[in-house]
């Protein structure tokens, strides 16, 4: 089996924008060279129930809270340490007293050991992107496409 490495040449682009001013994911990648993110990043922390099985190969359910969720996952810190493509049931509780939990599944996207003693920062892809976090407003790439508005472009 044969190993191929392509080394890109680091490129820098200035970006021009007022102190305050955010720059969004698609401006940056025009500019990089680096493709979108499919969905924007909001940093929030939400509770949730992760359960699924260590590196060791045992069961796990721990209580979290997220750094940053998008519609398309999650990341937050945790005691256990998961293989990344590992499974894992991601439960929300309601925000209101008769509603039912919410409850999907998602895989490891990676880990990042701790620096010294810490915890793991995880990330999680779910399987069907969605805004299951409860964001009011979610920025306009969480929509579902059809329901975007229309532009002359498709």
């Amino acid at each position: 089996m044969e190993l191929r490495t392509t080394l890109r040449r680091a490129q820098t682009y200035p970006v021009n924008a007022a102190p305050g001013v955010i720059v969004t994911n698609s401006s940056l990648a025009l500019h990089s060279g680096r493709g979108a993110r499919r969905s924007t990043r909001v940093n929030r922390a939400i509770p949730v129930v992760v359960a699924g099985v260590d590196s060791f190969r045992g069961p796990y359910q721990e209580e979290v809270s997220t750094i940053a969720v998008s519609c398309h996952g999650c990341r937050y810190e945790s005691k256990y340490e998961v293989l990344p493509e590992a499974s894992v049931i991601l439960q929300l509780n309601p925000k209101t007293p008769n509603s039912k939990p919410i409850s999907t599944r998602g895989r490891v996207k990676w880990t990042k050991r701790p620096e010294s003693g810490g915890l793991f920062q995880t990330a999680i892809e779910l399987e069907q992107p969605g805004n299951i976090w409860g964001i009011d407003a979610p920025p306009s790439d969480w929509l579902p496409r059809s329901a975007r508005p229309s532009t002359a472009w498709g």
